[in-house]
């Protein structure tokens, strides 16, 4: 299986690419940020995957909403730590969109713990994308401040 990621800050030729491999196929999985999917009609697909809790019912829907296009059906999971409390949250953000009921799934503390590697691995290439970007972002906009002082 091939993944990609792309965020907000990320050069625009970068996310066509990736976007243009997730439509052809050639990349099966897409991690990406919210405002990096604003706008973004990819036509296929099927699941969504929260990887944290939507913060606000209109994040969740917008994040929802990239499957089940034009008709179409689509699932959209969200992965919440076993506490009672962030799953109460979470019932309660998707009861202000009227939705009474949500299937739940527990995950076997074995099956996350034998994914703990590659999780670990991925979120240190997030950190290190991030800090590219972070740090392309601020010289370009340090390029564009000294231009305007001439």
């Amino acid at each position: 299986m091939k993944a990609s990621g792309s965020a907000s800050m990320a050069v625009c030729k970068e996310r066509s690419k990736t976007l243009r491999g997730f439509r052809e196929g050639g990349i099966q999985v897409v991690v990406s940020s919210d405002a990096m999917t604003r706008g973004m009609d990819v036509e296929g697909v099927r699941n969504v995957i929260n990887y944290d809790k939507p913060p606000y019912i209109k994040t969740y829907i917008h994040r929802a909403g990239r499957t089940a296009r034009a008709g179409n059906y689509g699932r959209c999971f969200t992965l919440l730590h076993e506490d009672e409390d962030e799953v109460k949250q979470f019932k309660k953000l998707l009861k202000k969109a009227d939705i009474d009921s949500c299937p739940t799934h527990t995950v076997p503390l074995d099956s996350v713990h034998s994914l703990r590697t590659t999780y670990d691995d991925a979120l240190e290439k997030l950190k290190e994308s991030v800090e590219t970007e972070t740090f392309k972002k601020q010289k370009m906009g340090f390029k564009s401040l000294s231009k305007r002082k001439r």
